[in-house]
């Protein structure tokens, strides 16, 4: 029952909106929202698209078709260009594309920002920094699994968490190797009859006190180390299932808004539109230099993206905000409800006046433009917590020093058990050292291996494939304008324009 009174709540609050914004223009709203020059958030926070200097920002009329000082005052015209004039818009919208598109190629190589010490080598397409196609899916689960387990052995030695962790290892080896040796020879020691006997009354207590409690030690540790890796590798996926599941979402509702810019925006401010698409065809390239902390390492990355795209007006103000993401989001905002705002019309009917029928549509159309903006706000925000709060770091620490403390005693486990040696040969001593090494270079792989493999999932953004779905948000942008045609003397995508056919009516 309360799924079913939430959904009804919900969509009478719909219907309240839907009823009260025509009323609230009616007392004088209207007036304020749809002229600019009473908008004091437009002059203040936006460029000012009013100047002479800058009207072309959000006019439908050509760049080189000025108009009077009135029609430059009226902010978006709500008549149609020609198609011509379209045309032009287009083909200025399709260079900008390509520019953006050489400048940042939907290839996982191209990333610059993508860490190369986390890639395994020799994996081909099977990895999580790129994304995956049927033919991936078959080469990643078609082997039996004695064919999966011998391919995975053999590419072993180009597995990057083994080549990170590998240091740790040798640490652990060296560690095991000087216990055993230590130990052996204390044996030798305290065994020797040339020995006093104040020197064995030293060392075989020692030999007996260190027999007895590491085992007892490692056998305390190992429940608690495998809770605190477990819970580790769980918070860490689930951070990554997170992040991809806000990166999908940016790219669903980036596609959504497109469209529903092409169908309802375009008819009537052709120019205006295509500056939303800009706009919002730009979003995953900041979401993406947001993440990897692009914008950081080289400042005139932002700089480099944004101007393929936008006017050096819109240019200069997104970069003197403290974000571009939120930035880009609030004049896309901007653009729709100036659009709408400013595009009602008159009609005749005898059930609704004239005024209220224009007015109700366009608070229709604001909701549902507004409920596409708010979830990319939510997206941007998911991402923005990820980034900046990770899982507790006392909580790695303290893991950390767990594992090294049972790494350190591990090796005194596997020696406890030889309190008397009974030979000096040298076969006895490499037999032990091998043994005692092993077993501790295996659980070292293991469990640092766990560590690390959390450690690199941890920040899901570093591993993610968002080259290429910044480029996916991108092309689904440009897809609801223009239409791709790639000829045969050329590689490269040519954008085209994409005028959907006529609707039929009676």
């Amino acid at each position: 029952m309360a799924p079913c009174c939430g959904s009804k709540r919900h969509l009478m609050m719909r219907v309240a909106i839907l009823l009260l914004v025509p009323v609230a223009t009616g007392f004088g709203l209207s007036s304020s929202w749809s002229n600019p020059r009473n908008n004091v958030a437009s002059q203040t926070r936006f460029p000012n698209y009013h100047h002479s200097g800058l009207s072309s920002t959000l006019s439908t009329e050509p760049i080189e078709n000025e108009k009077d000082e009135a029609n430059q005052e009226n902010g978006i015209p709500t008549m149609p260009q020609s198609q011509p004039e379209r045309t032009k818009l287009l083909q200025d919208f399709s260079s900008g594309l390509e520019q953006l598109s050489k400048l940042r190629p939907n290839q996982v190589e191209a990333d610059i920002s993508l860490p190369l010490n986390i890639i395994s080598r020799g994996q081909g397409s099977s990895s999580y920094t790129r994304l995956w196609t049927a033919a991936t899916w078959q080469q990643h689960s078609e082997p039996r699994p004695h064919e999966r387990y011998w391919k995975h052995l053999m590419k072993w030695r180009h597995s990057a968490t083994a080549s990170r962790i590998l240091p740790t290892i040798g640490i652990t080896v060296a560690w095991s190797t000087f216990m055993v040796i230590l130990w052996t020879v204390s044996l030798v020691w305290s065994s020797s009859s040339s020995q006093s006997t104040t020197s064995m009354a030293v060392m075989q207590p020692l030999t007996q006190i260190l027999s007895s409690a590491t085992p007892a030690a490692i056998s305390s540790l190992s429940a608690p180390l495998a809770l605190l890796l477990t819970l580790r590798a769980n918070q860490s996926m689930s951070r990554l299932l997170e992040a991809r599941l806000a990166w999908g979402r940016l790219l669903l509702q980036t596609q959504g808004l497109a469209n529903m810019a092409r169908v309802y925006l375009w008819p009537v401010a052709p120019q205006a539109t295509l500056l939303l698409a800009r706009h919002l065809a730009l979003l995953g390239w900041m979401l993406k230099a947001r993440v990897r902390g692009e914008e950081e390492t080289d400042p005139t990355v932002n700089r480099q993206v944004l101007s393929t795209l936008l006017s050096s007006c819109d240019l200069e103000w997104v970069l003197q905000q403290p974000r571009a993401t939120n930035a880009l989001l609030a004049r896309i905002r901007q653009i729709t409800s100036t659009i709408l705002l400013q595009s009602t019309t008159t009609t005749t009917t005898t059930s609704i006046s004239s005024t209220q029928l224009p007015q109700m549509q366009t608070a229709s159309m604001l909701w549902l433009f507004e409920e596409k903006i708010q979830v990319l706000e939510q997206v941007l925000g998911t991402c923005n917590r990820l980034v900046t709060s990770p899982i507790p770091p006392t909580y790695s620490r303290h893991l950390s020093r767990v594992l090294s403390i049972w790494l350190l005693a591990f090796p005194l486990s596997l020696l406890a058990k030889t309190t008397t040696l009974t030979t000096t040969s040298l076969t006895a001593l490499v037999a032990r050292l091998m043994g005692t090494v092993l077993a501790t270079s295996v659980a070292a792989y293991v469990l640092v291996g766990i560590d690390e493999v959390g450690m690199e999932i941890e920040n899901a953004f570093r591993i993610l494939p968002l080259q290429q779905m910044a480029a996916s948000a991108q092309g689904m942008v440009a897809q609801q304008f223009l239409c791709v045609k790639t000829t045969d003397n050329d590689d490269e995508q040519k954008w085209n324009a994409n005028e959907m056919p006529t609707v039929p009516l009676p």
